[in-house]
This record gives structure tokens, sequence and C-alpha cells, in this order.
């Protein structure tokens, strides 16, 4: 009886949360079946009317889809565009929703709803801790001393009492207190093994669960997708891009996964025949982007929306998103316990190596000729002769000669000495 007046009550506050908190969130799109039966409707009970006919409940339903089957898909085509409309709508008022404090506030009130719905249901059989030594002395002496609050009435007269009490009596409180319990950790144990704790442990877990995952969905509506976009993380997914781009006309239809697989695997066999050199600028270039979107996502991280993110994540005790987030730097465990750090940054003041003739090529071409295309830039250099790279050849060889020289007095310096 006490459990089921539980459930009751939670789901009746729950009914009421949803009403009071959830009344500005927009309503379900209606689907294309649904457009249809709003405007066939009025005309079958006007003609049901008619005849002196009264729809029985859920016979004019039964007949809205009777009709909404027999209609071509050509005719269905215009409900079904108006319904995907007026769903992207909803998706994007419903958005908008989720990042006010009104939500959150729902999140909450929920997840602490259910939790303590849970501790009342679940945990009601455990054994309860016993008292304390002065808890059972009071319960033994509480007729003794005069009833209220204030010195020298109730908790007040029975702490002087317990104070002025004999030392054989406190022993004797004192190990009744120690035999309830050994026996109450036991009684928990037994309990903690039972179907009734695990039901209590899966639920807490489902609720936390629920509750994390939907305040991670709203803090990255809130606050991540304003950070900088990360560019992809290889060279060949920005070689991929660049061509489907190429490829793709604006009007396009959006393409399914098995037209992207197709697409991937296409281009990774003409990735493989480029030349090593192109590959070698294609990376430059995402080294670039990746050094370009670092310094935004640096900036974004002094931005108050930030402090923003901050503050909020650590109220929800939700996990914070790195935008710096680097596999190579994090710390990686290994399954025996071990644990090892990835190597240290490359200092500042350490030569970098020179760029080679291709690449100085490629770079000439960019800044001269205004050539983006490293395709083009490519066949371009298969097609001069020895005469037209020996320039950029040469520069690469006198380039590479100071690299050493620098990186032989690098070696020497005090810098270098640090990172051995």
């Amino acid at each position: 009886f006490e459990n089921k007046k539980v459930n009751l009550d939670v789901g009746q506050k729950l009914k009421k949360l949803s009403r009071t908190k959830l009344d500005d969130a927009p309503k379900k799109a209606p689907s294309a079946s649904a457009l249809f039966r709003t405007e066939v409707s009025p005309g079958l009970m006007k003609e049901a009317k008619e005849k002196g006919h009264v729809w029985a409940r859920g016979e004019l339903i039964k007949k809205v889809a009777e009709l909404w089957e027999k209609v071509p898909e050509e005719e269905k085509a215009p409900y079904i565009a108006k319904s995907n409309k007026l769903r992207a709508q909803v998706e994007a008022k419903g958005k908008d929703f989720k990042k006010t404090k009104k939500y959150i506030g729902f999140l909450e009130e929920r997840q602490k709803l259910k939790i303590r719905q849970n501790r009342l249901v679940n945990l009601r059989d455990m054994p309860k801790k016993p008292k304390s030594v002065f808890a059972m002395f009071a319960t033994e002496h509480k007729e003794e001393v005069p009833a209220g609050k204030g010195e020298g009435k109730g908790v007040s007269a029975l702490k002087v009492k317990f104070s002025e009490a004999s030392e054989d009596e406190k022993k004797r409180l004192e190990a009744e207190q120690k035999e309830l319990l050994e026996k109450w950790k036991q009684d928990v144990d037994t309990f903690k093994v039972g179907d009734q704790f695990k039901t209590y442990q899966t639920t807490e877990t489902k609720v936390k669960r629920e509750f994390m995952n939907e305040a991670m969905k709203v803090m990255t509506l809130k606050f991540l997708n304003a950070a900088p976009q990360q560019p992809p993380k290889s060279a060949f997914a920005i070689y991929l891009n660049e061509k489907r781009k190429a490829t793709e006309a604006p009007e396009d239809e959006p393409k399914s996964k098995e037209v992207k697989r197709e697409e991937v695997v296409k281009y990774q066999e003409e990735w493989k025949n480029l030349d090593k050199e192109l590959k070698e600028e294609w990376d430059t270039k995402m080294k670039d982007m990746m050094k370009d979107w670092q310094a935004q996502v640096k900036g974004f991280c002094e931005d108050e929306l930030w402090k923003e993110y901050l503050s909020e994540a650590k109220r929800l005790r939700v996990p914070i998103k790195s935008l710096l987030s680097n596999k190579s730097e994090v710390i990686k465990r290994l399954k025996n316990g071990m644990r090892f750090i990835s190597l240290p940054s490359t200092p500042e003041e350490m030569p970098r190596k020179p760029p080679g003739a291709f690449k100085l090529y490629a770079k000439a071409q960019k800044k001269e000729k205004e050539i983006s295309d490293l395709e083009k830039i490519g066949e371009m250099w298969k097609e001069l002769d020895a005469e037209g790279k020996k320039p950029f050849e040469q520069e690469a060889e006198d380039l590479l000669k100071q690299f050493y020289e620098d990186m032989r007095l690098f070696r020497q310096s005090d810098e270098a000495k640090s990172l051995l």
C-alpha cells in the first residue's frame, strides 16, 4: 500500500511538472496522414449528417485511414512535403526551447522526483541503522527530565544527565550498541544481495543516465554548437571533402550512407595513387587548418559564453568537454594498470625541417598564379623538365643544409638538454 501511494504521488507530481514546465514546448508536428485526415474529415462528417448517420467512436478514423491507403503516391507527396516542413519547424523551435532555464529546471526536478521515488520504494525494507549510545540512553531516561526545549529540558537535560552517568552504564550501552551494529551490518549485506536492492541500483543508474544524456544535449545546443567547428583530422579527409564539394550541385538531394560509402572507396583508390609529395602538401594543409582552429578555440575559451558553460556544467555535474582534446596528449591506461604519458610537445626554438622542392614549387604557384588545386599543381610539376625543377631543388638543398647546421647548434643548447 505504501509503495502504491508513493508511485501515485510521484506520478501526479511528474504530470504537474510537465504541465507547468513544458507548456512553452512546441507541439508535435502532424504526420502526412494526419494532415489528410484534417482535410477530409469535415466533408465526411457533413455527408454523414445529411444521411442521418452518426459516426461511432474510431469509425471515422478507420474510414480516413482506408481512404489514405487508396491515395496515389504522387497525390500523397504534397502532404508528405508539408509534414516534413512542419517537422523541421518544430525541431528548430524545440532546440530553442531546450536552451531555456525552464527546460533545465524541468530536467532537474524530474530527476529529483524519480530518485526519491526509487529510494522510498526499493529501500523501504532496508535494515535501519541502530541508535547511537546517547540515543539509547535518552530512550531509557527521557521520563526522568522535563519535556520541552531549551536549557534544563528535553535533549539539553539528557545531555547533562548522560555526562554524569556512570562508566558502567555507558559501557553496557556501548556493548549493546556494538552488538546491534554488527547485526545491522550483516542484515544490510544480506539485503544488498537481494533482488530489491539490485532493482534500486538499476533504477538509480537509469535515472541518472537519463538526466546526464539530456543535460549533455542541452549543453551542446546552448554552448558547444557556438564553438569553432573542428577541421578534418587527416589529410585524406580534407581531400575527400574537397572532391565531394567539386562534384556536388547546390540543388542536389542529400546523399545516402551507401552512396557516401562508395565515394570513400572510390577516392581512397585515387588517394593511394597520388605522389608522396602531393600527399605531403595535403598534410601541410591539414596542419595549417588545425592551427587556425586551435587559435579560434583559444579565443572562444576566453569568451563569456564559455565561462557560463563551465559554471553551468559544474552546477549540473556534467562532464566538461575539452574542445582541444588530442588522443596523443591524453594519459593512456593499459589493462594491467600501468599508464604512460605521451612525449612532450616540440619546443618552439627547435628548428623545423624545411619543405622539399615540390612544396616550394606548390607554394610559388599558389602565391604567384593563385592556383589552389593541389592535383593540378602536381600535374604541372610532373610536366616540368629538369631545368624547370632545378631552382626549386637547389633552394630545397640550401634550406636543408641550413637546417642541419641549426639542429647542430640546437642540440648544444640548454633547451635540448632538458628534453634528454
